[in-house]
């Protein structure tokens, strides 16, 4: 703890160890077992969430680890506990094995789905949907499934549906952001002394390139309750660990076939254009447009082609 000790009295109050601060929010095993109700409208299945925002390595992945750790230290004396990593959470759900008790799905790398399944707002969309009828997808997977945690990983909270800041139990900030309004957004709900403190938790990762400082994080939780904490072994791995190889090579896949589409679409509009530098007519234009959609599957709308087409005509007619 060198560099947070030099700070001296400029460290926004006490560190929390990260086990202390979930304890409040992890129910204790016997409340599991003795839980009263039970039917198809009330499952007997508790739930928590919890939010990570921070930059590409900040550590949010070994944090989130270390917290399926201390998850299965609390209760696999008592129950089966299982982790899935997934980029969404409905398949995480998916892969949870029939056998579960407790849960914690880790849904890492979140923003990688947006451009892979149609933008943020759908997969959003579909991560809160699934989070709120959660206990009921989960019975479905694991019959005997008491308690589920989701660590939610995302690089931006600011932009994150209401719906879901409002219903994490936690929120934890492992580094600054650079976007303004966001940044007065921070601010405000964090605090200046926290959120200068996350500041120099950010200039330590990004700039002294400090190991170190990965440990800390700002936290915020649904009680209010607002401060700094620390990893202290952010190595700890959960031994039941599952992971959505295939969720992620079949969003890999679709991304390179994005790529592929937004690169024949932008070699044809250079077509179009050119087409019209040279003074061939939009009617006749149209119809090589037609000709390269039938053979190679380009799709272009009609309005857009005749914009680009314009203008590489009137470019050739003012030179």
């Amino acid at each position: 703890m060198s560099w947070l000790a030099n700070l001296g009295r400029e460290v926004a109050g006490e560190v929390k160890h990260y086990s202390s601060l979930f304890n409040y929010l992890f129910p204790p095993a016997d409340s599991l077992v003795n839980a009263s109700y039970d039917d198809e409208l009330t499952p007997k299945v508790r739930y928590s969430l919890i939010v990570q925002v921070g930059r590409p390595g900040s550590g949010k992945t070994t944090s989130s680890l270390s917290i399926a750790a201390l998850v299965e230290g609390m209760y696999e004396d008592r129950f089966r506990v299982r982790t899935v990593v997934s980029p969404m959470l409905p398949r995480a759900l998916k892969l949870i094995p029939r056998d579960t008790e407790v849960g914690v799905f880790i849904i890492d790398d979140a923003p990688v789905a947006h451009p892979a399944y149609g933008g943020r707002k759908f997969v959003d969309a579909l991560n809160i949907a699934t989070y709120f009828m959660m206990r009921h997808l989960a019975r479905r997977r694991a019959p005997g499934i008491k308690y589920m945690v989701v660590v939610f990983n995302t690089q931006r909270y600011w932009s994150l549906d209401t719906a879901f800041r409002e219903a994490s139990n936690v929120d934890i900030f492992k580094s600054s952001v650079k976007e303004p309004r966001e940044r007065k957004y921070l601010k405000h709900f964090l605090g200046s002394e926290l959120f200068d403190f996350l500041q120099r938790i950010h200039k330590e990762i990004f700039l002294r390139r400090n190991e170190e400082a990965m440990r800390f994080f700002v936290y915020y939780t649904t009680w209010a309750g607002r401060g700094i904490g620390e990893f202290t072994d952010p190595l700890a791995r959960p031994t039941n660990l599952i992971l959505d190889r295939s969720a992620r090579e079949e969003m890999l896949e679709r991304l390179f076939g994005l790529g592929e589409v937004y690169e024949s679409r932008g070699l044809l509009l250079k077509v179009v254009e050119s087409l019209g530098r040279l003074g061939v007519k939009w009617s006749r234009t149209r119809e090589i447009i037609n000709k390269i959609r039938e053979d190679a599957g380009v799709r272009l709308d009609n309005s857009v082609a005749h914009d680009i087409w314009k203008r590489g005509y009137e470019s050739r007619i003012t030179a």
